[in-house]
């Protein structure tokens, strides 16, 4: 069985997450945030000393994007940013 989690739900830095999930069996994280958030070469250098695998990234519902909003504008652009 794989397991996989995120990080959109703690405020604390990768590493201290990363840490955390390997002890607990995890393979993989889907990492929280714009990409802009993370430096890609330490990112990817964090992953790989803790052994876990980036499974994705959850960024849509950050700030004023939402598929499922009531009003049509709002969800137009988060149409436009996916």
């Amino acid at each position: 069985m794989h397991l996989s989690t995120h990080n959109w739900m703690r405020a604390e830095p990768l590493e201290v997450t990363l840490k955390r999930i390997k002890k607990f069996g995890y393979e993989s994280i889907e990492i929280s945030g714009e990409p802009e958030q993370y430096k890609t070469k330490e990112t990817r250098a964090l992953l790989k000393e803790h052994g876990i695998r980036c499974w994705g990234s959850v960024t849509l519902m950050l700030g004023e994007r939402n598929l499922a909003a009531k009003n049509q504008g709002q969800r137009e652009r988060s149409v436009q940013y996916v």
